[in-house]
């Protein structure tokens, strides 16, 4: 499980948490995740598969540990 906490509401930002979701997907094999719905969609990234999103909409869980992820992970621009 990856937790952090992102305490900005700007638009730009959550942009950037949906780029960096899709790179994670992109480099652990997403196609074939067990849990991805919505991933990859224009839907609010509280409404993708275990993603946890806050009320500004900013990514502050990730539950993906049955999801079948595999390769590299490499979150560039994560904070915590």
């Amino acid at each position: 499980m990856l937790r952090t906490s992102l305490p900005y509401d700007d638009g730009a930002e959550k942009e950037d948490d949906r780029a960096t979701l899709m790179g994670l997907f992109a480099t652990t094999n997403g196609q074939q995740w067990k849990k991805k719905k919505n991933w990859g969609s224009r839907a609010a990234l509280s409404k993708w598969q275990s993603v946890e999103a806050n009320g500004a909409g900013r990514v502050v869980k990730l539950e993906l540990s049955s999801a079948g992820l595999r390769g590299a992970c490499v979150l560039a621009g994560v904070r915590a």
